[in-house]
């Protein structure tokens, strides 16, 4: 019991180190040349779309609809979840649904990125959403 409790705390601290980062970057992103962008947040999809449905991230095709890899609408409300904590960024979880593929999700996200750096940050709200929050008007 006591190590169960240990590993959580550890699984916990880990995650708010790797969204710490992700904010880092955010704060530099304009910086980041859009290819370099564009693959950081290729490889965090690829990781998190295998992570939920249980694969490997190389068995991801980014050009692939990934309607095709057995998403649900649990998981994508999950994987929104985990954007918009991640990367403050409002992504529909129907669009992981929807006839995307990893590319074009990540042009999205970077698109959204991008208009958040320009827009005022006060109006974006960074608290963490339970991966098993559903929003009204979802799906």
């Amino acid at each position: 019991m006591h190590s169960k409790l240990i590993g959580e705390i550890e699984s916990q601290e880990i995650e708010e180190q790797t969204v710490a980062k992700y904010h880092g970057l955010l704060e530099k992103w304009v910086e980041i040349d859009t290819s370099e962008r564009q693959g950081i947040l290729a490889a965090y999809m690829a990781l998190h779309i295998s992570k939920a449905i249980g694969i490997s991230p190389s068995d991801i095709n980014m050009q692939q609809s990934i309607k095709y890899l057995g998403i649900d609408s649990l998981i994508a409300v999950k994987l929104r979840n985990k954007v918009r904590t991640d990367w403050l960024v409002d992504l529909a979880a129907v669009k992981f649904l929807d006839d995307f593929t990893v590319v074009n999700l990540v042009m999205l996200v970077d698109e959204q990125i991008n208009n958040a750096r320009e827009q005022d940050r006060e109006s974006l709200n960074p608290k963490a959403i339970n991966d098993d929050d559903w929003i009204d008007g979802e799906i």
